[in-house]
Formats: structure tokens, C-alpha cells, sequence
């Protein structure tokens, strides 16, 4: 305790006596909490020299546990910076690419702090591997994307994400969405790293994001492209492989580097011998088919998938696989049906609880119940049946495999119990009754993998660390499409099983290269290894002539591709332009439809028609801006081409009549007009009167006459909906037939078929011309009034 003396000058008295124990107090409150600041002081120390430490243990462990570089990915490395940062690494499967990329990636941020880095990959399965890989390698913050996880994602999200990455991974479609909306701006991007990067060619999504790049020559960031095989297609000769590598390296803007790698896993190649039956007759089976899904209520594409799947189990595997696949997995199939509509009845009885068009989404909930109710009742009905099929079947073929089935049950029945088997089928329908007919015979054992057509990438992981042993219970048969062809680590693999045919050397090179353990054997049912490893030779040893001024080049002809700007930095191009009109169709929920012609035996695309809040509106070919036809170059490309430069034209309409928003999306309240406008007059035929508003029209028989030449004519009458304007369209009938004339002569169509006026146009001259539809064709007509 602290203690003040008074001298005996000083007078005492109560006050001061008080004021000098206050003083005292204060003295020692001030003491304490000095030394309770270094006490704190010396904790705090003490605390982040601990986490220092335990810092400095994980740095040293991670050190520890990082694989050290093999000879030649340190090649592969160097090679990349001698080629002034610009390469595409043509490497063997399993050799460590990955790797190559990850000491890049760390090149770069030494170079530049803060560095932002793309990692392309071509399937949503692989964003999760290549993490993993990654992070092995190099400690970097990672963001790995899928469309599930940035569906409304919005320029803040994007901004956010891209600020506290340094490498950013999601497939090239998700890269352009965000490009063309304006919320992720390439001139940031210091690295681009192209996983399986021979999938850039023509109109892929991979070839387009590079394309981006390509148009804004100020934009140079590295670039890395990753491949086991720079063609995606069938090499035959030196000079075709030439062509193929030269367009894929102006197209990247780098030459390719064929990393030379011993392979110590001495793989075995095995053709396996089986005799090729005749094609089986089905027709009595389609039939059967066609009765059961009859009363199943599903749309044409969705009962034309189930019978062709069954078809092919068929055809490929047998009767037993068939029917099994039928009483099973067709059930399977109806039941996911059954679980989508409870699905949207879910999302409709939400929106009718938060007062969102509450009439209409009642009457569209009471259709999604009746609809459930009969689906429900058609899946017990189905279920009877196929268990009386199964019976028909095996009382007329008894329990036959198919010879090529046999064979492949054999081989599988002959595997070690240890072994890890990747068995490569074409078919889905197929994938899943292999992988059933493995688990009826074998035990559990087998697992399906299809890709994103019919699996979630969640349950395709999930097999795949079931076959690798990280979840159980463990598989030790894979089954899989093409799903499982490239990038997939399948570290444990010793046999790979081709069911199917090799049909390009990309293929080949991929599939043999899921045998990762030495001393894997490969299954061939129909390639020969010999000739398929020569083409792989000759691919490898193919060297180009491109120099920087054919990349250049390349970079001048990218300029001048048609694009049309929004605003706030969102753009439209031939490649994305169908995506932005689909977006808009799903927000009215009325698809654009085609508009074809028949002309010498051959259907051409001429136009389509998509729905506004003014009606439907028309686009033709023939009445498009003819300096963005000649800059598009229609004249020589296919229909594909067409029909996303028509897209195009329709997207720019609709963004020049208010209808979509700054950055080309739809706007809710026009897409909302659009819907009530064109629904009730869906399929109707349509006018543009003078070049103006659509306005709605229907056809009907007006008159008709027997004349004695027993030719009938038959007058069309077309009425606007107000009533303004009225227009006939005689067609007159000769034997049995109804001749048209329009500008190119006759088209005979059929007594009996529906015709219907589609686009109708009054002109000064008392001519009246447009479209009429009969069946699926469509047909241009002019008539005077």
C-alpha cells in the first residue's frame, strides 16, 4: 500500500485528510491496472507466439506432405515460361497435369500479388477433384462453382466471390453467363487455366470463353491449356491431324507441347472374342411398350426416351436384362416423374399462400393433382403388367443373354475380388441394367454413373468415393457413360472393361487412361489396341508451322464476330444468344417455335416466331439486317448457326422494345403480358398488318364449290380479332389433292390435313401474302383480295 508523508509545516483538518486518501486510492487503482495491462500484454505475447508456432508446424507439415515434382512436370514448367507464359501441355493421363497447373498458379501470384485465376473445366464432376489437387499442391483460396450453388447469384455475389479468390473453378458455361451479364470482367484475370482443353472446338462452350478472350486483343493473361489428346475425333492421317491441332492452337493463341513421360505401369491390352448376332427383331416388344405407356399420361419425348432405353437394353444385353430393366428401373423412372410434379405443386401451393396469382396458380394446382392422381394409379397399373410381361418373356425366350452379355459376365465373374473394375457402356438405359444384372448376380457390388443427363453430380461423387473406398459400402464395379471418361481420379483402378466402341482416338487415349495401378489390364471388345496405339503415335508426333502471326490473325477475324452491347458491361454474341432467348421463353413459360419449309425433299430452317407482350412476333431469314447476315456469313453454315443468328435478331428486338433489362434479362411484368397474350392464342395463326402490332387471326373454311370438272376451291377467310380487316385465300382441290400456288409453284397438300393461316400481311397493291401451316410444314402463299 502506498503511504504519503505530511510535513509538520502543513495544517491538518478533516478536508485535507480526505483528499490525500482519495489520492492514495487513485494511485493504487492506477498502479493495478498497469500491471494487469502487461500481465494482458505478456497472455497476448505469449498467445500469438503460440499461434506462430502452430503456424510455422502446419507450414512444415504441409511442406512435409507435399509431393515433390517428377522430371518431367519441372520440364513441363520450365517450358511454360520459356514460351513467354502461353502453352497447351499435351501430357499422358495420370502424369501429373494437374500438378503443372498448380506450380503455374503459384508462378503467377509470385509475380503479381493478388493475381485472379479461371479453372476451366468441362464437366461440373471434376470442380471438386480439381480442388482437391490443387490444394495438395499450393495453399490458395479457392472457390469451386456449380450451376446449383450460383443459380441467382447477382453482380454483388460475383464481386464478393471474386475478390476473396485466388482461383476460381466452374465449367465455361457458368464463366460465360457471368461474362455477358456484365458481373464478372475478364480485363481482372491474370490466369486461364483450360482443363481438357481439345473440347475447344466449334461451337463448344469451351471454344466460345476463349473466343471472349480472343475479341479484346488488349487482354494477354497466361494461358494454360491441359490434354492427354489435342484431337476430338478419329486421326487417319498425318495431314487431317495437322489441321485439327492448327485451329485448336490459333483458336487457344499457343502452340502445343507434347511432354514426353515414362510410363512404368506397363498396361495389358485383351481383346476379348465374342460372335456378333443378327440384329434382333423388337417390333413385337415396341409394341408391348407402346401399350403400357400409353396410359401413363407423359408427354412424346418422355415415353420415346423409356422405350428406347428399354429397346436398347434389348438389343445389347438380352431378355433377362430387359425385363428386369422394365419391372425395375422403368418403375424408378416413373416414380422421378412422380416426385417433379410434387415439386412444383409444392412451389405453387407456396405461392399461393404468399398471395402470387393466387386464381391461376389454384386452377394449375388442381391440373398438377388430377395429374398425380393418374400418374400414381398408371405406376400401379404398370407394375401388374410387368410382372405379366415377365412372364410372357420368359415363357417365349426363356433366361438368353445376349452372346456379347455372356462373354462380359464371364470376364467380370473371373475378376480377383480385390480388383477395381471401370466398365464403359454407351447407352444409358444400358449403364443402369449392366450395373443391376452385376449386383443380381454378384452381390452388391456395382454402381451407375451417367453424368449430368440423369444422375446429380452429388450422388456421381458419392459412387465414385464408394468405389475408391472413402464411403461405404464399398463398389467394386463402376459403370459409367462417357461421365468417366477424362479428369476423373480414379486412383485405384486395374481394370478397365471397353463394352462399347472406341470411336475416337480422344476416347481411347482417355478411357485406357483410367488404369492407374501398374500392371492394369484393358478389356477390348471391339478395337484393336495396336491400331488404335498407332493413331495415338501419329497424333503425338504431329508438329504445326503457326507462328504468333497466325494467332494474331486469329485474334483479327475474333474482332469482328457480331455482338451486341446492353449496357453495364453486358454483351450478346452468336453463342449466347440462344441462352438469353431461352431465359426470356421459361420467364413468359411459352417456347419459341421454328418455322420450316420443304423445299426439293429437304426441310429448311426460315424463320421463327417467339412470344412479346404485343403477340407473337415473326423472324424470317430473308428480312434480317443484311449487314449482320454478311458478317455472320449464313450462307455457309448449318442450321445450328441459323438459328442462334435468329436468336440473336430476336434478343436484340426484344432489348430495343423495353421488353428485357440492361443486361438482357427478362423483365417479370412484360414477360407476365406476354404469357396472357400469346397463351390464349397459342398455336393460333397470327397477322402483321401493314408492319404493325401482331394481331390475332384464325382460318376457317368460308366457302366451298363442285364445279363439272369436279374441281372443288375452297376459300380461306381470314378475320382480324377486331374486325378491321378480312382476307380470302382460295385454294382449289384436283383429285383429291388441294394446290396452293404461291411465288415457287405448287405444293400439294392432302385432303384431310389441318390447314391453318399463320402470318398474314396486307399490301397496297390488293394483295394479301403470308404463311400457312399444314401438319408440321410451313409454306408462303400470296392471293389477291
Amino acid at each position: 500500500m502506498s503511504r504519503i508523508q505530511i510535513s509538520s509545516a502543513q495544517a491538518y483538518s478533516p478536508a485535507a485528510g480526505a483528499a490525500l486518501l482519495l489520492t492514495g486510492r487513485l494511485s493504487q487503482s492506477l498502479a493495478s491496472k498497469e500491471l494487469k495491462n502487461e500481465r494482458k500484454l505478456e497472455q497476448t505475447s505469449e498467445q500469438l507466439g503460440a499461434l506462430k508456432e502452430l503456424e510455422n508446424k502446419r507450414k512444415l507439415e504441409r511442406a512435409s506432405e507435399t509431393p515433390k515434382l517428377w522430371p518431367h512436370q519441372i520440364s513441363a514448367r520450365e517450358k511454360f515460361r520459356k514460351e513467354n507464359h502461353k502453352m497447351i501441355l499435351c501430357m499422358s493421363t495420370g502424369a501429373g497435369k494437374t500438378a503443372v497447373a498448380a506450380q503455374v498458379i503459384r508462378m503467377r501470384l509470385r509475380e503479381k500479388k493478388n493475381a485472379k485465376t479461371l479453372f476451366v473445366v468441362p464437366l461440373g464432376l471434376l470442380v471438386g477433384q480439381q480442388e482437391q489437387e490443387i490444394h495438395r499442391w499450393i495453399d490458395v483460396k479457392i472457390s469451386p462453382l456449380l450451376s446449383t450453388t450460383i443459380g441467382s447469384w447477382g453482380k454483388e455475389e460475383w464481386q464478393r466471390c471474386f475478390n476473396e479468390s485466388d482461383v476460381m473453378i466452374a465449367t465455361p458455361q457458368i464463366f460465360i453467363n457471368a461474362s455477358c451479364k456484365g458481373y464478372l470482367h475478364f480485363e481482372d484475370v491474370h490466369l486461364l487455366i483450360f482443363d481438357e482443353v481439345h473440347h475447344a472446338v466449334n461451337q463448344s462452350s469451351m471454344a466460345n470463353l476463349l473466343k471472349l478472350f480472343l475479341r479484346k486483343p488488349h487482354l494477354r493473361p497466361w494461358k494454360l491449356g491441359l490434354t492427354a489428346s489435342t484431337i476430338n475425333r478419329v486421326v487417319t492421317n498425318k495431314m487431317g491431324a495437322k489441321d485439327d491441332i492448327s485451329s485448336l492452337e490459333k483458336l487457344f493463341g499457343a502452340k502445343v507441347y507434347n511432354q514426353n513421360v515414362v510410363d512404368m505401369r506397363k498396361r495389358n491390352f485383351k481383346k476379348v472374342e465374342w460372335k456378333e448376332e443378327k440384329s434382333v427383331d423388337v417390333s413385337a416388344e415396341k409394341k408391348d411398350l407402346d401399350v403400357f405407356l400409353d396410359d401413363l399420361g407423359l408427354g412424346k419425348k418422355d415415353k420415346k426416351k423409356l422405350r428406347n432405353g428399354a429397346i436398347a437394353v434389348l438389343s445389347k444385353l438380352g431378355h433377362p436384362c430387359y425385363h428386369n430393366y422394365i419391372e425395375f428401373r422403368m418403375i424408378k423412372v416413373l416414380c422421378n416423374y412422380l416426385e417433379r410434379i410434387k415439386v412444383v405443386m409444392t412451389e405453387k401451393v407456396a405461392e399461393i399462400t404468399n398471395g402470387t396469382s393466387v386464381e391461376k396458380n389454384r386452377t394449375e394446382l388442381e391440373t398438377l393433382r388430377t395429374k398425380e392422381k393418374k400418374l400414381e394409379k398408371s405406376i400401379e397399373n404398370f407394375k401388374a403388367k410387368a410382372q405379366q410381361v415377365k412372364k410372357l418373356i420368359l415363357a417365349k425366350n426363356g433366361e438368353r443373354n445376349s452372346k456379347k452379355f455372356q462373354e462380359l459376365l464371364k470376364l467380370v465373374g473371373s475378376l480377383d475380388p480385390k480388383d477395381k473394375c471401370l466398365i464403359f457402356a454407351k447407352e444409358l438405359s444400358v449403364v443402369y441394367a449392366l450395373s443391376d444384372a452385376f449386383n443380381g448376380y454378384f452381390g452388391l457390388c456395382a454402381g451407375a454413373v451417367v453424368g449430368t443427363s440423369g444422375q446429380s453430380t452429388a450422388k456421381s461423387i458419392r459412387i465414385l468415393q464408394q468405389f475408391s473406398g472413402h464411403k461405404e459400402p464399398p463398389l467394386r464395379i463402376v459403370v459409367s457413360t462417357t461421365a468417366c471418361e477424362e479428369g476423373l481420379d480414379i486412383r485405384d483402378c486395374n481394370v478397365v472393361i471397353n463394352f462399347s466402341e472406341n470411336k475416337t482416338t480422344r476416347q481411347w487415349e482417355q478411357r485406357k487412361g483410367r488404369a492407374r495401378t501398374k500392371l492394369a489390364t484393358i478389356y477390348l471388345f471391339h478395337n484393336d489396341a495396336t491400331e488404335e496405339e498407332n493413331k495415338s503415335k501419329l497424333m503425338k508426333e504431329t508438329v504445326t508451322t503457326n507462328t504468333e502471326n497466325d494467332f494474331e490473325e486469329e485474334r483479327k477475324k475474333a474482332e469482328k464476330n457480331l455482338c451486341y452491347e446492353f449496357s453495364k458491361g453486358a454483351e450478346m454474341f452468336l453463342w449466347n444468344a440462344q441462352h438469353l432467348l431461352n431465359e426470356y421463353c421459361m420467364n413468359v413459360k411459352i417456347h419459341r417455335e421454328e418455322i420450316k419449309e420443304r423445299l426439293q425433299q429437304e426441310t429448311v430452317l426460315i424463320g421463327i416466331k417467339f412470344p412479346t407482350p404485343e403477340g407473337w412476333e415473326f423472324l424470317y431469314l430473308n428480312r434480317t439486317d443484311d449487314e449482320e447476315k454478311e458478317r455472320a456469313k449464313l450462307e455457309r453454315k448449318n442450321k445450328n448457326y441459323k438459328l442462334a443468328f435468329l436468336s440473336y435478331c430476336a434478343v436484340k428486338h426484344l432489348h430495343k422494345e423495353g421488353w428485357l433489362d440492361k443486361r438482357g434479362s427478362p423483365i417479370d411484368s412484360f414477360c407476365s403480358v406476354a404469357r396472357e397474350r400469346c397463351k390464349a392464342d397459342y398455336g393460333d395463326a397470327k397477322a402483321d398488318i401493314d408492319g404493325k402490332s401482331s394481331k390475332g387471326f384464325k382460318a376457317s373454311s368460308a366457302s366451298s364449290e363442285e364445279k363439272e370438272n369436279k374441281e372443288l376451291k375452297c376459300e380461306f377467310k381470314a378475320i382480324s380479332t377486331d374486325g378491321s380487316s378480312v382476307a380470302t385465300i382460295k385454294i382449289k382441290e384436283q383429285g383429291g389433292e388441294l394446290i396452293v400456288k404461291n411465288d415457287e409453284g405448287s405444293h400439294v397438300v392432302f385432303l384431310g390435313d389441318i390447314i391453318d393461316l399463320v402470318d398474314i400481311k396486307f399490301s397496297d397493291d390488293n394483295s394479301v401474302w403470308g404463311r400457312y401451316s399444314c401438319g408440321k410444314t410451313e409454306r408462303l402463299f400470296e392471293s389477291r383480295r
